[in-house]
């Protein structure tokens, strides 16, 4: 045994493989493990070589050449406490404002433990990190191999224990006295302990600084491909309506719950969103509301037929197997709740008709999977049947004049429909027209202005909101004589032609620069003053009641009702309604198609809205 150049017990090097009969290390045998779990595997790594080298400590006091180099376990020991802890703290910041409460206390105490499989929160590091993510995997990998090479050496078994420790005194000197204790080899643990922390504290430090600007960019590209599919969805609707019965189309005013990735493409965030579609016939009719779900179609899959030899040395062909009810799971955009679509009927026939439309089909030959019908008129294959079927999908409808995201698919509802639905509008609600109408509660309230405050955000200048909106045309559904007020939709005639704000100034000099936010802060005050404006108005300038065409009183009320509303209910609300009012933002382009312009109202209007909804402990 040689103490030359002032080697010391910080890399106890086995005399022989057989003597320690070391394991394979498990990131050399699994591949697929996450950077998550690596990150586990060096916390829980680096206290099991604290112990083993504490171990290793207390035995050399009875060995007394080596007692002078007990010093230096103890410097190697807190130099690895020290990069343990770093690696936490790192850690900690990686997932903080994630959502993860006290998970991550969780995860540090056991850091072995399943929530470092977590698929969700793998995600959630993965967007964080963005294009960065695989040389953080790549820097824990080489951490965590380090960690497992030394407890290799250190004669560790697969619990973190010394497999010799329980042995006699004597084979226990003798096995101590078979390592040699190398400062240079263990100080190279140390060095990727230490470059690889301070990798992971550049990342982090990075990433987390530049989060707020990629989730902004984030939510306005999802926001431009909601807006293009709402557009979309809007005129395949209207295309496929060929009777000439009056009905109304409408869509839930909701906050969308984007779950897209910044590396996910347009499509497969467009896959994910599902939206609650109301169709209504004339007021009149027996049965006039019919909720719907609609979702992206994408293009039918291409399936290539093979062949393959049998026992017999016979040829058979190999289809892929068509269920009878092939489900997606989808999750709405609008909400936390999953739903579950399903194709009975028309994969059904699809699948009966198969092995006739294959008859003569050649091996190789790619064929495309069986496609849902195209609906010709919503009226009679929507809205008029009545069969009560609550899983079933009606078909497909599409936008001719699209040139991406034109086909949707219409399936029903989980919850069967129900006779007894009838459409209420806000304009009903505020004048109180049924004494079964019950009053707005200050959640429902805070609830709603917040929902279409949103709405104007997502569906501005597109064919499903008018230019300048109203209370009727906001509706509620009563079911069994009661109303979800947090469940809101705006409509719009089928047959109602799609309107220029241009034209419709009515000849006054005076133009207003945001119909549509004057219309919107006019629909809050509303809301919370719980009357119509008119009546409003008229408490607010009674002097100027004949010249009601005057939308220079409308906004001169208004702002007297704004600060009311302030006064009332808060400055948040007053301040965000005095803004749609004004039109005072720090924009010259007030046009809600552009990019900067719904970034300032989302900041100076909705945010505001959503934090009240926030401190109520709502969720929003």
């Amino acid at each position: 045994m040689s103490f030359g150049n002032r080697k010391f017990a910080t890399n106890l090097e086995p005399l022989s493989s057989s003597q320690c009969d070391p394991e394979l290390s498990p990131i050399t045998n699994d591949t697929t493990m996450s950077g998550l779990e690596l990150v586990g595997i060096i916390l829980g790594g680096i206290p099991l070589v604290i112990s083993a080298l504490e171990h290793y400590k207390e035995g050399l006091r009875s060995v007394q050449i080596w007692r002078k180099y007990g010093r230096e376990l103890s410097s190697l020991v807190r130099q690895l406490q020290l990069q343990q802890n770093i690696l936490t703290n790192v850690f900690e910041t990686l997932l903080e404002d994630l959502g993860l409460g006290s998970k991550v206390d969780i995860m540090v105490k056991e850091p072995f433990g399943r929530l470092w499989q977590d698929r969700e929160i793998k995600n959630k590091l993965s967007q964080r990190l963005y294009r960065d993510y695989g040389l953080f995997e790549d820097t824990v990998k080489n951490m965590a191999e380090a960690i497992e090479e030394v407890k290799r050496k250190l004669g560790l078994d697969a619990d973190g224990k010394v497999k010799w420790i329980e042995a006699g005194s004597w084979k226990r000197e003798v096995k101590r006295a078979s390592f040699t204790f190398s400062r240079g080899q263990y100080q190279e643990l140390l060095c990727t302990l230490k470059d690889g922390n301070t990798y992971l504290e550049t990342l982090t430090r990075h990433n987390v600084d530049l989060e707020p600007k990629r989730r902004a960019r984030l939510q306005m590209r999802f926001f431009n491909l909601l807006r293009l599919v709402i557009r979309s969805i809007y005129h395949a609707l209207r295309g496929s309506f060929s009777c000439r019965c009056t009905h109304g189309l409408s869509i839930e005013l909701s906050v969308p719950k984007p779950q897209a990735g910044q590396n996910d493409a347009d499509e497969e965030i467009v896959a994910g969103f599902l939206f609650r579609i109301g169709l209504s016939s004339a007021p009149n009719s027996p049965s006039n509301w019919k909720e719907v779900l609609l979702r992206y179609s994408r293009a039918p899959q291409l399936v290539t037929l093979s062949s393959a030899q049998s026992g017999s040395s016979k040829k058979s062909t190999k289809f892929s197997q068509i269920s009878n009810s092939t489900v997606s799971r989808m999750t709405n955009i609008y909400s936390s709740q999953s739903v579950t679509i399903t194709h009975t009927q028309s994969m059904s026939l699809a699948a009966s008709s198969l092995p006739i439309a294959m008859a003569n089909v050649k091996l190789g030959t790619s064929v495309s999977s069986p496609a849902l019908a195209q609906i010709m008129d919503i009226c009679s294959s929507v809205i008029k049947p009545t069969d009560g079927n609550a899983s079933c999908c009606y078909g497909t409808v599409s936008n001719y004049t699209a040139k991406q995201f034109s086909n949707f698919e219409i399936h029903s509802t989980p919850t069967p429909h129900s006779h007894r639905e009838t459409i209420v509008t806000l304009d009903d609600i505020l004048r109180c027209k049924d004494d079964s109408l019950a009053t707005l509660v200050y959640t429902n309230k805070i609830r709603m202005v917040y929902a279409i405050s949103y709405a104007v955000l997502q569906l501005s200048q597109t064919p499903w909101l008018s230019y300048a909106p109203s209370s009727k045309n906001i509706i509620f559904i009563r079911r069994a004589e009661s109303i979800d007020y947090n469940q809101a939709f705006v409509t719009r005639d089928v047959l109602e032609p799609s309107q220029d704000p241009a034209s419709n100034s009515g000849g006054s000099p005076f133009v207003v620069r945001s119909p549509t936010l004057l219309a919107l802060g006019i629909i809050l005050i509303e809301i919370m003053l719980q009357k119509p404006f008119e009546v409003l108005r008229k408490s607010a300038t009674p002097w100027n009641e004949a010249t009601v065409l005057d939308p220079r009183l409308d906004i001169e009320a208004a702002r007297k009702l704004a600060m009311r509303v302030g006064n009332e209910f808060g400055s948040t609300f007053g301040s965000a309604i005095q803004r749609c009012v004004d039109c005072n933002f720090n924009c010259e382009n007030l046009s809600l198609d552009d990019e900067v312009f719904r970034q300032e109202f989302y900041a100076s209007v909705v945010a505001l809205l959503e934090e009240n909804v926030r401190n109520a402990g709502l969720a929003c």
